[in-house]
């Protein structure tokens, strides 16, 4: 009996989808089905619908979607599977060889790398600013919460960690980037079990090593990809593009997935070259597995994803136009690597699609209007890395357009070279290689196209780095502009020669050294200073009373004003927003002779919503300002104030029960006024 003859490929790739099909089949009917929870009850928050009930009714969904999807590739094995198509029928059959660059490329590659972990490892121990901090106890860590539940938090607490059933398919308000939790998570325990640290431990520069890597690893995938494109030196120069941009320094030391949805996206664009140019079976599939590690790392990679895909299929649909059996191999091949990323990632990401449905007006609530202020700031994030319009005059450290451009013509002269170069590099670049071309003219139009949906389909705010997609693209159009254009065989030899190409050799290293330069003021302010320092309010605050983990009794209160960093001060107060409950509180702290801080963030808002709290903590006397933690916008700065101790005596005369001594002075100066 020949082993060989029996187990085929195609057997194999069969019997892989029948095993996912009655699997699914077999959870369809153990699961309790979507409509036995309250998922689909009408007029319930996220909160209070159990996540039981969402994971249960998201997978249920997922899975019967998944093995639908896994019964058509099943009916059209014969089509898209082994043997469906040979690589010899390709005329490009293989992948161009290395250029003979080898001695010098992985050098200055792993020089770049280095580099870039030299700029970005002093950030790692930043503090957790709003979105990190507020995942990290969500999704990846947890919180410290009263003994009893529904205690008073400044009683006895306890540490609740949070459990792998929300880490997976927690996602109340569509925040959870999945990959990056898993990942964090374990990276956390490992840290932890290794040097024997408390379950409620932490250290920021574990938590973001595995985004760091991805960062780096971004660098490393989009100069090996446009060297098997051929062009070693642009993919080197594009690396050092994006390695010098601010906001890849940032979300490289973030904990979040951003960077790792930057590292798979730049992956799935190669496979796409290398199943354009080999067609071969195992291409198709690693770029179907590789396209839901996408997805999987940030849900909203789906508008660039797809705009790949339109124009990889119209690339082979031109291709192979008049070839049939060719056209319907590749087609459906590639109709089988989309499905394939699907048929994974229905059955993980249904239940958050379930949890974002109830929460979306919760979030609309929060956005700010994407108006002119947002567009002009958010393209030049997206071209530079900083916003153009200054925020806060009274912010020493912040960095924009706007104040640079006061002292100096120079910023808004590059930003007009940055558009004009990446111009020059799309037209060079679909003279010599229009597929790529396309691919980098069609992610800049997901772009505008995902700003138009979220205004006007979701009617949420884009947060500027959601268009972080396009940062690859930048790189490779610049590096298409400026490099010298060194071919695949050819070799700088020769005095004649480099004598005559050595402008085209200058424009690379000057351009890079003059957006190195520019971005130096942003570059050193993501490495000197957290984005918003939570941690150092803390430090400032109940931290100079008691060290982390304390779990007894407190009578330190912090109040933190619309913004809180729970990630170091379970205990805060988040409910003090106007004069009557400040009273409240100041009654709670005298009595018990104890300490009480106001930590102020989003101050716009504060002054606005919480005038007379303002009031009390400027203008009473019975307030000191402590310290103000400058952030990189405005709603991120944090002013710390403290409660004096002795109380005012003169305060003290008016009487009444402690804690409405200042304050009903206060609201009698305010009804005079």
């Amino acid at each position: 009996m020949n082993l060989r003859k029996i187990i085929t490929s195609r057997r194999c790739v069969a019997a892989l989808l029948v095993a996912w099909i009655l699997a699914g089949c077999l959870l369809l009917v153990v699961l309790r089905k979507p409509w036995e929870g309250r998922v689909f009850e009408p007029g319930l928050s996220p909160r209070q619908v159990p996540l039981t009930d969402f994971a249960t009714a998201g997978v249920w969904l997922g899975l019967a979607g998944s093995s639908a999807i896994a019964l058509l590739l099943l009916a059209t094995l014969r089509w898209w599977g082994p043997g469906g198509e040979p690589a010899r029928t390709f005329a490009e059959g293989r992948l161009p060889a290395r250029p003979d660059s080898a001695k010098w490329f992985l050098p200055l590659l792993a020089f770049i790398v280095l580099v870039a972990l030299w700029q970005r490892w002093p950030a790692m121990g930043h503090s957790f600013w709003g979105d990190e901090s507020w995942a990290f106890c969500s999704y990846v860590h947890g919180v410290w919460r009263p003994v009893e539940k529904g205690g008073d938090p400044q009683g006895p607490i306890r540490f609740r960690a949070v459990d792998w059933e929300q880490a997976i398919f927690g996602d109340q308000e569509g925040n959870n980037h999945w990959l990056a939790t898993i990942s964090q998570r374990l990276s956390l325990r490992a840290w932890q079990a290794v040097t024997g640290r408390e379950i409620w431990a932490f250290d920021e520069r574990i938590v973001r090593l595995v985004p760091l890597l991805a960062g780096l690893g971004s660098l490393v995938v989009l100069a090996l990809f446009l060297r098997d494109l051929g062009h070693s030196l642009e993919g080197l120069v594009a690396a050092l593009f994006m390695e010098f941009h601010p906001w890849h320094i940032r979300f490289s030391a973030e904990a979040r997935g951003y960077s790792l949805m930057l590292l798979f996206f730049i992956a799935a664009l190669w496979l796409a070259f290398v199943v354009w140019r080999t067609g071969r079976l195992r291409h198709w599939v690693a770029l179907g597995l590789v396209q839901f590690l996408v997805m999987y790392s940030w849900k909203g990679a789906l508008y660039p994803l797809a705009f790949v895909n339109l124009v990889l299929g119209a690339a082979l649909l031109r291709r192979w136009w008049g070839q049939r059996a060719i056209l319907q191999a590749q087609g459906s091949r590639w109709l089988m690597a989309n499905l394939l990323g699907a048929m994974l990632f229905l059955p993980l990401a249904a239940p958050s699609q379930l949890q974002v449905s109830r929460s979306l007006d919760t979030v609309r609530q929060r956005a700010r209007q994407m108006e002119r202020v947002w567009a002009v700031n958010t393209a030049s994030e997206t071209l530079l890395g900083m916003p153009y319009f200054e925020q806060d005059p009274e912010n020493p450290h912040e960095v924009s357009v706007e104040r640079l451009s006061r002292q100096s013509p120079w910023p808004i002269l590059f930003a007009v070279v940055i558009i004009g170069l990446m111009t020059a590099g799309l037209w060079r670049l679909w003279r010599r290689e229009r597929l790529l071309a396309s691919f980098c003219l069609v992610i800049l139009l997901a772009g505008v196209v995902t700003a138009l949906h979220f205004k006007f389909g979701l009617r949420i705010e884009l947060l500027p780095w959601y268009l972080l997609y396009c940062l690859p693209a930048w790189s490779i159009l610049v590096a298409a502009a400026v490099s010298p254009g060194l071919g695949q065989h050819e070799k700088v030899a020769g005095f004649t020669w480099r004598l005559a190409h050595a402008p085209r050799w200058c424009l690379a290293p000057l351009t890079l050294g003059f957006f190195a330069f520019f971005e130096t003021p942003m570059s050193r302010d993501l490495m000197a200073r957290p984005k918003e320092d939570f941690r150092g309010a803390w430090e400032l605050s109940r931290g100079r009373h008691e060290a982390p983990g304390y779990a007894g009794p407190s009578t330190v209160h912090t109040v933190w004003l619309w913004r809180h960093g729970e990630a170091y001060d379970s205990r805060g107060d988040t409910h003090v927003r106007d004069l009557e409950a400040l009273r409240r509180k100041i009654a709670a702290v005298e009595a018990v002779g104890g300490e009480l801080y106001v930590i102020v963030g989003h101050i716009d808002l504060s002054n606005w919503l919480c005038a007379d709290v303002m009031t009390v903590l400027r203008d009473s006397g019975q307030f000191e300002w402590i310290d103000t933690r400058w952030g990189a916008e405005k709603l991120h700065t944090l002013r710390i104030y403290r409660l004096k101790r002795p109380a005012d005596p003169v305060a003290n005369a008016d009487g009444g029960e402690p804690g409405q001594k200042t304050v009903a002075r206060l609201l009698r100066k305010n009804e005079g006024e």
